[in-house]
């Protein structure tokens, strides 16, 4: 297997799962998506020290290789991948952390269509390496896309922003507070893997804050303030006639 897993599958309600003495791999039955983990992961980095984990220049390169490997499952064009570190924390119960110590680094992929960036949960990868010198996780996200025909008009982003304003959702939230508006990207909405999803469906993500003024209630002041939304770029008509088994309908992470 591309995982490096050679074991028989047991099904499960959402994937089937591969085990050996190494490694276990998740097939999800949904999409074309799985997920790999070598049982000797270390988590906590108590098997050796920091140096031994690989470069960021060293972990990218692992990681391409790794991902070209997987084209005959997924057909679209990886974005520049970002890295973000796996750190393990020491300290006393109930104190203070006294330390922290990056244990692995994590390589994540973002894909794009027809030029056009896949959003959501349903379309990314990312790899893991750690003091093993192996790749210790990993995952990738995806589901088969062809194109069929073309039927929507697109929705200008002024409209989209409208809508937004208007959604249930939203409309109280702006009418007590000012917003701002940080990025709109378009895009392909891929919901979660365990989903099955017969349309991509055109959206705009929308990343903003709301500003809350400095004799605002503690309540208000100390909530959370940045936000991340989509937003249908095209009208609101799924192209075939909804079916109970599948996600051919709005979904409901679009808010307007």
């Amino acid at each position: 297997m591309k995982f490096g897993v050679d074991a028989p599958a047991k099904e499960s309600e959402l994937w089937f799962v591969c085990r050996n003495e190494e490694s276990s791999v998740e097939i999800f039955r949904a999409t074309h998506s799985a997920r790999m983990t070598r049982r000797a992961f270390d988590r906590e980095g108590t098997t050796s020290g920091p140096g031994e984990i690989p470069s960021d220049e060293v972990a990218v390169e692992r990681a391409n290789t790794f991902i070209e490997g997987l084209r005959d499952i997924q057909i679209s064009r990886p974005l520049p991948p970002t890295l973000s570190p796996i750190k393990a924390i020491t300290g006393v119960p109930g104190g203070a952390p006294h330390s922290d110590r990056t244990v692995a680094v994590q390589v994540n992929y973002r894909f794009a269509l027809d030029d056009l960036p896949l959003k959501g949960p349903g379309a990314k990868a990312q790899i893991t390496m750690g003091t093993s010198g192996k790749i210790d996780r990993a995952y990738l996200f995806w589901r088969q896309v062809a194109r069929t025909e073309e039927r929507w008009t697109t929705r200008p982003a002024a409209a989209a922003m409208d809508a937004l304003a208007e959604s249930p959702h939203f409309a109280s939230v702006i009418r007590k507070k000012d917003v701002e508006l940080l990025q709109i990207q378009v895009g392909w909405l891929c919901l979660p893997p365990t989903i099955v999803q017969d349309t991509l469906f055109p959206v705009y993500q929308i990343r903003g804050r709301l500003i809350v003024e400095a004799d605002a209630p503690r309540e208000e002041v100390d909530a959370p303030r940045e936000f991340l939304v989509y937003v249908a770029a095209a009208a609101r008509t799924p192209p075939q006639p909804a079916r109970l088994d599948t996600a051919d309908r709005w979904p409901e992470l679009v808010i307007a």
